[in-house]
């Protein structure tokens, strides 16, 4: 870990709270099954989701977003991946290339796992349209240093983003109408 990204960690730590501090039954029920999961999953179940090989998470923060995609049930996920410089584009586990252009491919999911935080807004405004309307983002490395973090902050501040969770490792991003106010929330 570098020191900027164990100072992000430890302002992160500062700010978050834990589900008793927390109000939404949305979020109260993602830190209950999701983070406080130990649900461990193979790396079978896993690749059947992701491209594993390419992605920059590992450990617990991999099986983090296999709980994730679980717990909201997502089937198609558009996965956005920067490999040898470059982002490559993934449907589920099919390798789709690096020329990135507007597709039809209807997502449950966009998994934006760019080391560029620049690419992030871009990325999401080229592919927003994939997401239904319980679509959510998943955004890895959002502390990794503090361009990191203010590009993370951009993309939750969008006006489309009704909810966003800051899990340190990764950000999320939802869109449902149901929530009336726009939320964020740093959780332990």
């Amino acid at each position: 870990m570098s020191l900027q990204t164990l100072i992000e960690y430890l302002k992160y730590k500062r700010k978050a709270k834990t589900r008793h501090g927390i109000h939404s039954p949305f979020v109260f029920s993602f830190i209950e099954d999701v983070l406080r999961s130990k649900t461990v999953i193979s790396r079978l179940q896993l690749e059947k989701f992701l491209p594993l090989d390419v992605l920059s998470l590992k450990g617990e923060p991999l099986q983090l977003l296999y709980r994730i995609l679980s717990y909201y049930k997502i089937n198609k996920v558009m996965s956005l991946v920067e490999e040898h410089g470059k982002v490559q584009m993934y449907l589920g586990n099919d390798h789709i290339g690096h020329e990135l252009q507007p597709t039809n491919y209807p997502a449950d999911c966009i998994l934006m796992d760019v080391k560029d935080p620049h690419a992030w807004n871009a990325l999401y405004h080229m592919y927003e349209h994939n997401l239904g309307a319980d679509g959510v983002v998943v955004v890895t490395n959002i502390h990794q240093s503090k361009l990191h973090g203010e590009e993370w902050e951009k993309l939750y501040s969008n006006s489309a983003v009704r909810l966003s969770i800051d899990a340190f490792h990764v950000g999320l991003l939802f869109f449902k109408e149901d929530f009336k106010e726009k939320q964020h929330f740093m959780v332990k």
